[in-house]
């Protein structure tokens, strides 16, 4: 079982596969696709970093060592563009660092993190979500004059929306309707590779979008 001493043995020995491949194997398999998209070399150590920190505020209820050296770690991927190396990466950090960041904030008296350590991560978040943003204002069909659409590629959208789809603050940073509209025209929630990714939203913002559109519809 995946613990907090591995987990900091693996990232300070810097083995971010291995780390990707025994946080992954402690929930749902991944679909391979989508397992090879987070290996790409540019983007694993920020992936691996990511579901780690994750997985650490899940077994904790306050910033520990491990979770604080593991976001030190994660934010000195970041670029000056906002990427954490490449797109799906980048929404797996953000998540990473929004959960420390929560946890960090729900315990403010007693928290361990350093001034510093804490601009850096909220600088990380402000600029992955404006990354992701840009993201699908360049899409083709944006570049077209048309409605923005994915984030990316579609498994670039679905890892988004895998890791980001239930919080608020991505859904205002991006055009998240658009991007729902997106997965439902491309039936991306009936691919193999995809569709796993997209329950953990298909019952939540995106039926709230399908009543709006029912609704202008009847409109």
């Amino acid at each position: 079982m995946l613990n907090l001493p591995r987990i900091a043995r693996l990232s300070v020995a810097g083995d971010f596969e291995r780390m990707l491949e025994e946080v992954t194997r402690n929930g749902r398999p991944l679909p391979l696709p989508v397992r090879l998209r987070l290996s790409e070399p540019a983007g694993l150590p920020a992936a691996a970093a990511g579901l780690a920190l994750q997985r650490i505020t899940q077994l904790t209820y306050r910033p520990t060592p491990v979770s604080i050296g593991v976001a030190r770690a994660l934010v000195a991927l970041r670029d000056d563009s906002g990427l954490f190396g490449t797109l799906a990466a980048t929404a797996v950090a953000l998540a990473g660092l929004l959960a420390f960041s929560d946890q960090v904030r729900s315990l403010p008296g007693t928290s361990q993190v350093d001034p510093e350590l804490r601009v850096k991560v909220d600088e990380s978040i402000a600029a992955a979500l404006h990354r992701l943003h840009r993201a699908q204002e360049e899409s083709p069909a944006a570049r077209l004059g048309e409605r923005p659409t994915l984030i990316g590629d579609e498994l670039d959208s679905a890892i988004a929306l895998w890791q980001l789809g239930l919080d608020p603050r991505f859904a205002s940073a991006v055009r998240f309707e658009d991007l729902l509209a997106s997965v439902e025209d491309r039936g991306m929630r009936h691919d193999r590779a995809t569709g796993a990714l997209l329950e953990r939203v298909s019952g939540g913002r995106s039926d709230e979008h399908r009543d709006e559109s029912r609704s202008k519809s009847a409109a």
